[in-house]
């Protein structure tokens, strides 16, 4: 009996991983909402597979972004709700963290994103992506001195990105900090941040 179960178990999360893998050649071919039905699939596998679960989310925040016409806030309510699931578990996971704080910054709450990664970046002051998502949350709510000390702390980490000019926007840098910078691709930082994740072997 305890084998059949042990047996059963590998199948599932044998499964489970097959989707989510399925799921991530989607994200790639940009199929998103193909690829949210496999990370879905996957996880009714295994509910704990926790990289699919930031995956499902970092889709959901994706096809929110992609929308010309403002994101639907329920997509990113969505994206949050596994970003959550997954820090409940894992505290420390630096791309659900990411992922959470740009669903807040997209909903306006730009309180709540800061919450997240001033924290995140006093934890993880060398982790790529979290200084630079730091600094895009300060320069949409008009604090350039703050945006551009976390750029530098960025590039002092990572001197090959860009440099502050080209990370703000260069029309937003000439004016002195006035109005609103373009919004950035978060999803591609998160994105970055795991493939790196799983490069280094973490779930």
């Amino acid at each position: 009996m305890r084998f059949q179960m042990f047996r059963r178990g590998r199948i599932a999360h044998a499964r489970a991983v097959q989707a989510a893998r399925l799921g991530q050649e989607l994200v790639g071919q940009g199929r998103l909402e193909e690829a949210v039905v496999e990370f879905e699939r996957a996880l009714e596998l295994q509910p704990t597979l926790l990289e699919a679960r930031v995956n499902l989310g970092a889709t959901w925040y994706r096809m929110a972004a992609a929308r010309a016409e403002g994101a639907p806030a329920g997509w990113l309510r969505e994206a949050s709700k596994h970003f959550q699931f997954v820090l409940g578990l894992q505290p420390e996971n630096v791309p659900a963290a990411l992922g959470l704080a740009a669903a807040h910054d997209r909903l306006g709450e730009s309180d709540q994103a800061l919450g997240i990664l001033e924290p995140l970046a006093r934890a993880h002051p060398q982790t790529r992506d979290v200084h630079y998502n730091l600094a895009l949350v300060y320069a949409r709510r008009g604090e350039r001195e703050a945006a551009v000390a976390a750029v530098e702390k960025e590039l002092a980490a990572h001197p090959g990105r860009p440099r502050p000019r080209s990370a703000l926007g260069a029309a937003w840098w000439t004016s002195g900090g006035r109005g609103r910078p373009p919004h950035m691709a978060y999803e591609r930082n998160l994105l970055h941040a795991m493939s790196a994740r799983r490069r280094s072997g973490g779930q």
